[in-house]
Formats: C-alpha cells, structure tokens, sequence
C-alpha cells in the first residue's frame, strides 16, 4: 500500500526558447508529463537526485544518482509516489523518478544545496507528484516566494518548480509548505544555465520596468517627449541610436486611461524605420565580463493579429515576438547576459509593418532573483 502525502511540483518555464517568462517572475510552475519537460539547459549539471531509493535514473539526458540526501528533514523515503506501475505510460527512467519519494511528517521541508559559484547562473527545478491530494503548496527559494500553487491529483501528470537566478553565495534553500499532508518531493536538478535569454512581459505601470539597483549605463526615451524618470530609471530624451531612422515623433498612442505622467510619455513617444528591412542600434561603454539587463519598450495601437518584432539582441535571437493586443499593455522585452565585449548590438525588425520601439534602459545586473520572463 503506498504511503499517502501532499505533493505539488511545479515549475516549467521553456527556459531557452522564449518562455514568456519576466516581470520577475522567479519561482515558475508548470506541469511533467515526458521526460522532455524536464529541461535540459546544456550547461554543467551541478546535482541532480533521485529521492525514495529506486536507483539512478537518467530523464532527458540528466542522471539523477540515487540519494535520500539534500533534505533537510527525512522521516521517510520509498516508493511512495505512485500508485500505479507507470507513469503516463512510461515504465523506465521518468517512472522510478516520480515513484520514489523523500519528505518529512510535516507540512513543511527545506531542500539545502552548499557548493554554488558566486555570480553564476543555475536553473534549479524540483519535482512533486501526489495523486491522493489535490490542495496547495507555498514556496520559497532563495528569498524569493510564490503561494498558492495548485497540486496535482493524477497519475499522469506531475508538477515541475523551477527558479532562474544569479547565486550571491554558495548555498541554495528551498522551503516547501503544503496545505495538506507530509511535505514530500520526488527529486530535484541544479545545472548551470549556458545561454542568455530574451524574454517577454508586460507593462502596465511603473514598476514592471525593473530597476536593478545596478549602475545604469544608458537609457532613453525616443521620440522627442523629453527626458523621463520612470521606476527611477533617467530615459533621456533621444531621436537617435536607429539606424536607419526614417521617423521619430509622438504616435505611440497608449491608452490615457490607463497610462500616466512619465510612464505616458514614455511609451507615447518612438522612433522607427519604414518598411523594407531591420533596424538596428547599439549600446557602448559595456564592462567585458560584468552582468546586465537590457529592457527596450514596444506598444502598437492596431494590427494586434499580425504585427510582431523579430528580435536580436547580442548573442540572443532571432526570437519573434507578437505584439500585445491591448492597448493598456505594453511589451516588455528583456535579455539578461554576461558581456563579452564591449557594445550590446540589438536589432528589430517588424517584417509586415514599420518598425519602432518607445525606449530601453540598459543596467548593470539585477539584484539577486530577478529574472527576465513572460507572463
């Protein structure tokens, strides 16, 4: 008879593709239900652990070695996952990984990881599966929290966790509290994430446009609305950078309702290029090795269903971004990277209508957790 418990597991964030994943997103959920959900990043693969004692298992290329170890808190572990002998069909590597189970006899646990290089990238994913129970997990990694995750009550489908961030020392925690039951989990992965992302959100005030704390190395506002401080970040007042740039001037249009003051200005204002290729400027000065975030502005005010912006920024791209049909929202577009000379290049194009965009700000790294992603 297996053992009964709350499970939840979460995470999914189509982590180098464009997930549309960031307005800080950090914590993300999704579901597994092949093995390919589980990413891959390409990068090291730091630790990754099979709890419950079913043995080593390799999940899309990731070998998860055996191990009740990494929990903070062990009062039991087997193969307690499942109630079945497969997992939406599978019988191999995916279904010893969701069988078998570490956890406490508490609502919550503590997941610690010690080892992590300062100023390196991971991608921290954790798995849940519990198909007795079907409440609520709250969780907090690394000082960042999400509440309220919904746990998954069958026997095909798991809940994937995961977390994009810069480490600021070598420890990892993740505290997990769950609404019902023990606190259990099935395993986790930690690997280096080796490519940059570009990822996409929305505006809707001021404070989606993140403010890293970082020095800021530029940032304007196009369009000839005049210099603006918006989230505390001085866009000065700019026609330039485009190349070319066939037009500049008020027309962003965004929607008074709902926009106001400096964030109005903002986005009303853009410079573009007419029909008949990309545009492209760049951002100078950058320090080789230091970490930023790039965040440039679009709004369009007709033609939601096809109007979209082929991207490039640095070493990210092409990425094909659709536009917002609404005109309260404007898109945010953000590339989180390393630099490794010392000019960012971005290039946009709109391949069915006029390019522009309303503005960018470039800053040194954002603060711990803060991830670029699409909502």
């Amino acid at each position: 008879m297996k053992k009964s418990a709350t499970l939840w597991t979460v995470v999914a964030l189509a982590i180098l593709a464009v997930s549309m994943p960031v307005a800080a997103a950090d914590i993300t959920v999704g579901t597994i239900t092949n093995e390919t959900d589980i990413v891959n990043t390409g990068g090291d693969l730091v630790e990754a652990l099979n709890f419950g004692g079913t043995g080593a298992v390799t999940v899309n290329g990731i070998r998860h070695a055996n191990s009740a170890a990494a929990w903070t808190e062990i009062n039991f572990s087997g193969d307690y996952g499942l109630t079945q002998a497969n997992f939406n069909g599978d019988t191999g590597d995916l279904f010893m990984l969701m069988d078998g189970i570490t956890g406490a006899n508490a609502p919550t646990g503590t997941i610690t990881f010690v080892g992590l290089s300062i100023g390196t990238r991971y991608l921290f994913q954790s798995y849940w599966l519990d198909e007795d129970n079907s409440g609520t997990m709250d969780v907090t990694i690394e000082g960042d929290s999400t509440n309220g995750i919904a746990v998954n009550a069958t026997d095909d489908e798991a809940v994937l966790i995961s977390y994009d961030w810069v480490a600021t020392d070598n420890t990892l925690t993740a505290t997990y509290t769950v609404s019902a039951g023990n606190c259990w989990s099935q395993g986790f992965s930690l690997q280096t994430l080796s490519a940059p992302l570009i990822t996409v959100g929305t505006i809707t005030n001021e404070t989606d446009i993140v403010n890293t704390g970082g020095d800021l190395v530029e940032a304007l506002n196009f369009g000839g609305t005049g210099a603006v401080t918006v989230n505390g970040i001085l866009h000065e007042n700019s026609n330039g950078d485009f190349s070319p740039a066939n037009f500049s001037g008020d027309w962003g249009d965004p929607d008074g309702g709902t926009f106001s003051g400096d964030l109005f200005s903002l986005l009303d204002g853009i410079v573009g290029a007419d029909n008949g290729g990309p545009a492209t400027f760049s951002v100078t000065g950058l320090t080789v090795g230091q970490s930023y975030l790039f965040q440039t502005y679009w709004l369009v005010n007709g033609g939601f269903t096809t109007r979209r912006k082929d991207v490039t920024f640095g070493a990210a791209g092409p990425v094909a971004i659709p536009a917002n049909p609404n005109t309260s929202e404007a898109v945010l577009m953000s590339y989180a990277f390393d630099a490794t000379n010392e000019t960012l290049n971005v290039t946009v194009e709109d391949p069915t209508f006029n390019t522009w965009l309303q503005g960018y700000s470039l800053q040194v790294a954002p603060r711990k957790g803060t991830v670029i992603s699409i909502q």
